[in-house]
């Protein structure tokens, strides 16, 4: 959506500057079908292949620094290895969770309790973000607005059915009805059977009837009743954005202007002024816009469009050859940096301090204890949000935490004498969440908790926990070597090394 809003915003600003500087030297036929290539940008939902030159890949660098601004999100990190089959631990089944122990009981006291009579407490958060309503709010005002359009068109026709009276206009192959009251100008409506209605005023002498159906077929043979319902459909689909408004109103008085040239070309150059005298006769004046969701075509207009149509027809420009020639090359250039994509960008390598951070600081810190970026590569997965947290978290989070007794009775492995078997990591949700954010920017709910059944989970302490002898942990990488694109760092490393080093 951004694309279209972005590239449609630029084709509009473009076509009315082109407008304004070559209103004196092409028709306005010419202009109208400007109008088009609009109409084509904004309802058709893809763009061409990249390009180098394209508006997109002009606005990538501030539409970028924007996206890090307001998400604040670091890069994303992509690790591409060949897997080797490797020993893993055997899963221990899950222990059902027990309630607190008395103090100083050992592990005998504990017994396991009823799942069934247990009932865990599910507590879950969800935030709503402005960027989570717009798409709704877009889709409200889209219906709203396709609403009206609506019924506009519809309350219009019901009015044009109840008052219309058949009325013989000879040499026109349009339906043509009297409409004696209720219809402020004569108008063309009809998407499939277009048929032309003309109020008393246009039959009062047969010269301007003649006019108002010349204007009329003109509307017809433009294909306007199609034109006028795509320019709804856009208004109803980008009702928010004031430049699709403008273009709108823009194009419509186009129209008009262009169904003048086309009546004076079918009446003759002879009828020239008459013709002027039979607008400023029909057309009523009106102070405010005209409804813009209504297909009809209607003759009103304000009085600057108004003055425009007659000066126009008064004067008789035509288009000059070397104008049309320069308004078609800028159109085709304008198409050429607005229907195009942007262009992707290209991979480079990391140069050598940036392998040795990944290297020595990102991976194979010596800090002590886990370091827990070398345990996202304990598994494999294409979204953070499936990621074997079993693997990730099988030798904890890395983050100190404290255990109490009573917990270690509840979850430890003992021998008959009392001794522990093996030690137990504590996962707590707070140290979870703060691994997933700071790695992912999820949090433990919005994973698919992949692996974490193989986990014990006492409800009255919000912790996890595993016992185990073994190690899974991912003691070291070697990043042999790495490339950027954007925000993507894929780093290479071969994993022909055993993860579990004596």
């Amino acid at each position: 959506m951004k694309e279209i809003l972005i590239t449609s915003s630029v084709l509009i600003l473009v076509l009315l500057a082109l407008r304004w500087m070559f209103r004196n030297r092409i028709t306005r036929r010419a202009q109208y079908a400007l109008w088009a290539l609009v109409l084509v940008r904004l309802l058709v939902p893809f763009s061409l292949p990249g390009a180098d030159f394209s508006v997109l890949t002009a606005a990538q660098p501030v539409e970028q620094q924007l996206a890090h601004r307001a998400e604040a999100v670091g890069d994303r990190v992509v690790f591409t290895w060949e897997p080797t089959e490797v020993e893993t631990a055997p899963a221990q089944s899950p222990v059902q969770a027990v309630p607190d122990a008395p103090a100083g009981g050992t592990n005998s006291d504990a017994q396991t309790p009823d799942m069934d009579s247990y009932t865990y407490p599910v507590m879950e958060q969800q935030t709503l973000t402005l960027g989570a309503l717009l798409p709704y709010l877009w889709y409200a005002g889209m219906a709203v607005t396709g609403l009206w359009f609506l019924f506009c068109n519809l309350r219009f026709w019901q009015k044009l059915r109840k008052a219309k009276k058949p009325y013989t206009a000879h040499g026109c192959k349009y339906p043509v009805y009297l409409v004696e009251s209720g219809l402020p100008s004569p108008c063309l409506f009809g998407l499939f059977r277009p048929a032309i209605y003309l109020t008393p005023e246009a039959v009062s002498s047969p010269e301007r009837t003649r006019h108002v159906i010349a204007h009329e077929s003109a509307h017809a043979r433009h294909g306007d009743p199609l034109w006028s319902l795509l320019r709804c459909v856009c208004l109803s689909v980008y009702w928010f954005d004031p430049l699709v408004w403008i273009a709108a109103a823009v194009s419509k008085t186009d129209c008009e202007l262009a169904c003048d040239e086309s009546a004076m070309a079918s009446l003759g150059q002879a009828e020239r002024i008459a013709y002027g005298r039979t607008l400023l006769a029909l057309i009523p004046v009106r102070r405010g816009p005209s409804n813009p969701l209504l297909t009809a075509t209607t003759m009103t207009a304000d009085k600057r469009h108004l003055k425009e149509r007659i000066v126009r027809i008064a004067e008789n420009r035509q288009t000059r050859t070397a104008a049309l020639f320069a308004v078609i090359a800028l159109a085709a250039a304008v198409c050429a940096v607005t229907f195009t994509g942007a262009a992707s960008e290209k991979n480079r390598p990391l140069t050598g301090d940036e392998l040795a951070y990944f290297n020595e600081e990102f991976f194979n810190s010596d800090a002590e204890g886990m370091h827990i970026h070398n345990q996202f590569l304990t598994s494999l997965y294409e979204r953070p949000e499936d990621i074997d947290l079993y693997e990730l978290f099988y030798c904890g989070t890395g983050i100190s935490e404290t255990m109490t007794e009573v917990e270690r009775v509840l979850v430890g492995n003992f021998d008959p004498d009392g001794s522990l078997i093996c030690p137990t990591d504590k996962l707590s949700l707070d140290a979870i969440d703060t691994v997933l954010l700071e790695n992912t920017g999820l949090t433990l709910d919005k994973t698919s908790k992949t692996g974490m059944e193989h986990f014990q989970y006492l409800p009255q302490y919000e912790s996890y926990y595993h016992s185990h002898g073994d190690t899974n942990y991912f003691h070291s990488v070697r990043i042999t070597a790495g490339e950027r694109q954007g925000d993507t760092i894929r780093l290479y490393y071969p994993d022909d090394f055993s993860r579990y080093p004596d």
